[in-house]
């Protein structure tokens, strides 16, 4: 809807809001500061409710780059009541959330005013404002970017640092670690994770207030900083000869480390340039100048996918629309031999084109930096302000391995990785750069419908059809994704398919073989203890082997792919059957252990009741030949040896009762034979303990309860035999 079909009381979309600020932003990021009036629809409620957005970005931007409202007022910076003077109708508009703003923006890039300013000048919003500041103080007090205002090397300090040492936070962990204020260190460890990280000490804050390297590189003279990313900084430049401005990019000190490294980059690049598609940024030129390389580039008007996302989430057909016509360009510079190698959200630009703010039309997503990823494409860089450079999220498995020997395949899962991040919200992999780089390589990512069951199942579909672990399993090409993509737009079936479970498993076991295979032998040994032959099971795990060969074989489309796919078989084969020897020989030791062990328990339980037949025999049948006959020594060595046995035996019953009343009724035969009635007494009471205890376990066995009873009242004689004495 334009403004002039829009009627005079009609209120403003939020879409449309969004392109109105979006092409307000992106103005203010060209460097030539626009007029708000030029952004204001006429009708006035809508005029409302984009006014006050519309000045919170333009304080952030005057403040940030010292810009004032008026040319001639070259040191007053613009507040609140100027933008009154320009505007009467923002007067009622005044809320504390815009007084606030301009605190915020004061605070991180200006001169950082107290509260009771803020009290004097606005006494009808005070108490609403007291809450607010202190708010916003706590929140720019953890904020690295507030002790940096003009993008230059200055390190924020903290309570943590030591004097002459300044903070920065690990961009893996979070821990902080102290650099030297004086001498910046090129790359950083800490000591907490492990994790390293280069060192930039330019902003990455556009329209930062930074002096270039160089006033002139070739024909091209230097403005202001445009950005930083992890290949280099990227500056506003004039080209003298044309009398255009253009994006000029300067590589990192240290990017190259050896010629045949630059070598690559400039053929790369070269081979880059030759690149005219729309949906591309072009490279006007490459060059050498002061001992500096530097790349020429087509200058955007417009904000990255990273900045857009950051403001406002994408719907998920809008998502699916950016994503196909990203696909679409990358397929035209894969016909031509061209990879990226780097697609992430903050090399897509979204094209405004100079647009009125009234147009309907959809920001343009246009690709850059093309070959500018280097040989370490996971390395992670970090800025003085905060800004973490550079991610392995993106990238996809092959380019772990070698970030050289890829294929358009590659920059097909690093855009799903972006449609993963459009529709949920999250990267499909997170943490430190070492975690992630193990989970691209091995875990699969989670389904988006598991973040957010809102999402159409065909474009999660697309996604995870994108974030295959083999090359083999995704879109053949970015074109075939662009048209899967445009089916589900249409409202036609798409293309790709959902992996099953069991299919799910057979790509893990042939990522993973040495532990598929010992699952499978694991799970061999479980059947056979429950009765399936073992012989059955290796045949199927033979199978699966021959199985996972032709499939191979199958899936090869060429011959550079079948060489690869039987060289990848022949190394499972081999891991299988090292795993699968090793296996063996563990499943025979511990047969031939448990073996040994069963042999051992039954020669224990053979000793053992060997023992007890003896005591019983000296106990109740020697003991009676020997009272016959009367030889007291004889009786004494008797009645000594079956007490050592007994009281050892003791210790061993507390869970049997036939062997503890067996003990109690040995204790009390032990008792009758001696002569000294103190030691009777002695061994009746550890007879009395044992039926005492075998009495309480039993409480309804007739037997234990009389026997418990018997043991009482032999006890009660022997102490009155006894008497106090005892």
């Amino acid at each position: 809807m334009t403004d002039e079909s829009r009627a005079p009381h009609a209120p403003i979309s939020q879409a449309e809001r969004d392109q109105v600020l979006d092409r307000f932003e992106s103005v203010w990021q060209t460097g030539s500061p626009p007029a708000i009036a030029d952004f204001l629809p006429h009708s006035p409620v809508a005029r409302r409710e984009l006014l006050t957005e519309l000045i919170m970005i333009d304080l952030e931007y005057r403040w940030r780059r010292s810009q004032p409202m008026e040319p001639k007022a070259t040191s007053v910076l613009p507040h609140l009541e100027s933008y009154l003077e320009h505007f009467p109708d923002l007067e009622p508009l005044l809320c504390a959330e815009l007084i606030a703003e301009e605190y915020r923006v004061r605070q991180r890039w200006g001169d950082r005013p107290d509260h009771a300013e803020y009290t004097r000048r606005f006494p009808r919003q005070a108490a609403e404002l007291a809450s607010a500041l202190a708010q916003i103080d706590a929140e720019l007090q953890d904020d690295p970017r507030t002790a940096n205002r003009g993008g230059g090397v200055e390190v924020e300090s903290n309570s943590h640092s030591t004097p002459g040492k300044a903070g920065l936070s690990c961009p893996h962990c979070g821990q902080t670690i102290e650099i030297p204020s004086d001498a910046l260190p090129r790359m950083l460890a800490c000591s907490a994770c492990g994790g390293t990280f280069s060192l930039e000490s330019l902003s990455t804050i556009p329209g930062g207030i930074v002096r270039p390297p160089f006033p002139r590189l070739g024909r091209y003279e230097l403005g202001h900083l445009l950005g930083t990313g992890a290949f280099g900084s990227v500056w506003r430049a004039r080209d003298s000869e044309l009398g255009r401005d253009v994006a000029l990019k300067i590589p990192r000190s240290g990017q190259f480390l050896e010629p045949k490294q630059e070598e690559r980059f400039l053929r790369e690049a070269r081979s880059a340039a030759r690149l005219h598609h729309h949906g591309i940024v072009a490279i006007h030129d490459i060059g050498r100048d002061q001992e500096t390389l530097y790349i020429v580039s087509e200058l955007v008007n417009g904000m990255t996918l990273a900045q857009r996302v950051r403001r406002h989430r994408l719907s998920f057909r809008e998502s699916a629309e950016l994503t196909a016509l990203v696909a679409a360009a990358l397929d035209f510079a894969h016909q031509r031999g061209v990879v990226h190698r780097d697609v992430k959200p903050s090399n897509i630009m979204l094209s405004f084109g100079g647009q009125a703010a009234s147009d309907d039309h959809s920001p343009v997503p246009r690709l850059m930096d093309f070959g500018l990823a280097l040989g370490n494409a996971g390395e992670v860089t970090m800025t003085l302000d905060g800004q973490v450079l550079g991610t392995p999220a993106y990238m996809s498995p092959e380019q772990v391995r070698d970030p050289h020997n890829v294929d358009g395949r590659s920059d097909v899962y690093s855009l799903g990785v972006i449609l993963y991040e459009l529709l949920t919200g999250e990267l499909p992999f997170r943490g430190m750069t070492r975690m992630v780089l193990e989970q691209v390589l091995i875990d699969e990512p989670r389904p988006p419908r598991r973040l957010n069951d809102r999402i159409p199942r065909d474009l999660e579909t697309i996604c995870l059809t994108c974030l295959a672990k083999d090359p083999g399993g995704r879109y053949r090409t970015a074109g075939a994704l662009a048209a899967d993509l445009r089916r589900w737009l249409e409202g036609k079936p798409i293309d790709a398919r959902p992996v099953g479970r069991a299919q799910r498993f057979w790509l893990w076991a042939r990522r993973n073989p040495v532990p598929a295979v010992t699952t499978c032998l694991a799970l061999i040994a479980l059947a056979a203890s429950t009765g399936i032959p073992v012989s059955v099971l290796l045949l199927a795990l033979t199978t699966l082997s021959i199985v996972s060969l032709v499939f191979g074989i199958y899936k090869a489309k060429s011959g550079n792919e079948l060489a690869q796919a039987m060289a990848f078989a022949r190394a499972d084969q081999r891991k299988a059957a090292a795993a699968l020897n090793v296996s063996l020989k563990q499943c025979y030791q511990a047969r031939q252990e448990r073996k040994r062990a069963n042999a051992a328990a039954v020669r224990a339980k053979r000793r053992f009741a060997s023992l007890r037949k003896l005591a019983h025999a000296l106990l109740f049948e020697l003991a009676d030949k020997i009272d016959d006959a009367n030889p007291l020594p004889a009786r004494l060595f008797l009645i000594q040896s079956v007490l050592v046995y007994l009281d050892g035996l003791r210790k061993e019953v507390s869970n049997d009762p036939l062997l503890m009343r067996e003990l109690a009724v040995s204790y009390a035969r032990v008792g009758d034979l001696q002569e000294n009635a103190k030691d009777a007494l002695a061994s009746h009471r550890h007879s009395l303990e044992l039926f005492a205890n075998l009495a309480q376990k039993l409480p309804e066995n007739a037997q234990a309860q009389r026997d418990w009873a018997a043991s009482r009242e032999k006890v009660q004689d022997l102490e009155n035999v006894l008497g106090p004495a005892r």
